[in-house]
C-alpha cells in the first residue's frame, strides 16, 4: 500500500534560539534533527553557534544531545566561556587569544 500524504509532511523544522547571557541577542541555535548513528536513524538535539550565514555555524560541545537540557547546558557553557575571558583580562591584565574555542592566556 502506498504511503499517504499528510499535512504534517509540510511542516518545517523548528529552531530554538539560545540568547547571549543577559541579552536577547542570539548566541546558539538548538534544533531537533534526524541523524544516523552507528548505521541507525536516531533523533537528537543539535547545537550550533548562531550566525546569519548558515555556512558559518559551528557545532558547540559534542554537537548532538539526547536531552534538550543537555543541549541548552552546552550552549550556556560556550556562551559563558566567551564572556569570561573579558572578566579575566580585566582582573589580571593578561590578554586572551581564542582559537577554535580554546582560550590561551598571554
Amino acid at each position: 500500500m502506498a504511503e499517504r500524504w499528510h499535512p504534517v509532511d509540510t511542516l518545517l523544522p523548528a529552531e530554538l534560539i539560545f540568547p547571549k547571557p543577559g541579552t536577547k541577542d542570539p548566541f546558539a541555535i538548538i534544533r531537533w534533527v534526524d541523524v544516523t548513528l552507528n548505521g541507525e536513524p536516531v533523533s537528537r538535539w543539535r547545537v550550533v553557534s548562531w550566525n546569519a550565514d548558515p555556512k558559518k555555524r559551528r557545532l558547540l560541545g559534542d554537537g548532538y544531545y539526547r536531552e534538550l537540557e543537555d543541549a541548552a547546558m552546552a550552549a550556556h557553557k560556550h556562551a559563558l566561556a566567551q564572556i569570561t575571558p573579558n572578566v579575566i583580562h580585566s582582573q589580571t591584565g593578561r590578554s586572551v587569544v581564542r582559537e577554535a574555542g580554546v582560550a590561551t592566556y598571554r
